[in-house]
This record gives structure tokens, sequence and C-alpha cells, in this order.
């Protein structure tokens, strides 16, 4: 029966997207309005949310004399150029996503991104209305997988690059 009703919603959602399609493609995958979004901007500016330790925890940099780096070295988990780098520049970028509406729920940035997004909804105050509907499939099937009520967190050393050290500890 589970399989007849998803084969179902499958055929139906793409009939609603062909049919759908023309408007589609004049309607820009913005969901704010650029408005919104500079009013986040210049209120995260004026606050200098960039400089937040959660900010900086969440996306692993270390200040070093003047200068960030992120411990993180895959660039597809940076949106801006010089994200690894700029804490500033990459926290701007992630709130201009968030506001961009994908195909794929699980590539719109409140999916790729959780714990990243909901912190800045809660420091902005963001009307999670205003942000595209998502499902974020992927997450909710691997929390489904892991049956866990609670996480503990095991922090034997500064290094990511420490294994023997990680696993040594737990």
């Amino acid at each position: 029966m589970f399989q007849t009703l998803y084969s179902h919603l499958k055929y139906t959602s793409l009939l609603c997207f062909f049919l759908l399609l023309p408007l589609n493609v004049l309607a820009d995958t913005r969901t704010g309005s650029n408005e919104t979004i500079e009013q986040l901007i210049n209120k995260a500016r004026e606050i200098s949310l960039w400089q937040d330790t959660e900010w900086l925890n969440l996306l692993h940099y270390n200040k070093e004399f003047s200068a960030y780096l992120s411990q993180v070295d895959d660039d597809r988990f940076f949106y801006a150029d010089d994200g690894k780098t700029n804490p500033q520049s990459e926290l701007i970028e992630t709130i201009k996503n968030l506001y961009i509406a994908t195909e794929d729920d699980n590539q719109q940035t409140q999916c790729r991104y959780i714990a990243r997004s909901e912190w800045l909804e809660g420091r902005l105050d963001i009307d999670k209305t205003s942000l595209p509907a998502v499902k974020c499939s992927e997450y909710h099937e691997w929390r489904q997988l892991t049956h866990a009520d609670s996480v503990s967190m095991i922090f034997p050393a500064y290094h990511l690059n420490s294994p023997s050290s990680m696993f040594g500890h737990t």
C-alpha cells in the first residue's frame, strides 16, 4: 500500500512539475525579498555576528594572530570563495543561501547545514515561514536509523588529524 501511495505521489508531483514548468522558469528561486536579506546582513554586521564564538566553532575556525583559518579542507563546506579564511563573508553568503530554493531539498542550506541555519534563525530572529519549505528527507532518514535519545561528545585532542588519540581515548 505504501509503495502504491508513493508511486502515485511521485507521478502526481511530476505532472504538477511539468504543468507548472513555464511559471517556474520565470520565477526567481529566491524566496525572501532582497530587502529582507539585506536587513539581515546589516543586522549581522551591526552586532559583528561573524565574531561570535558559536559561529567560529560551527565552521571550525582558529584565529592565528589576526587571521582566521578553518580546519575544514573541503571547499564544498563553504559558500564564500574565501570562506575558509573569512568568517564574515561566509556568514553573509550563508544568509543569502538560506533564501535560495533548490530542486532537491537535501541540498538546500537548511538541510545541508542544520546547525548553522538554526543558529542564524535564532540569532537574527528569522521568520522560518519566509524561508523555503524543506523536508530534509536524508537527515530524517539518518535520524530514524540512529535510534538515539542523546549524544555524548568526547573531546580528547584539539587536532582533528589525530585519530589515534581520538580512538585511544574513547
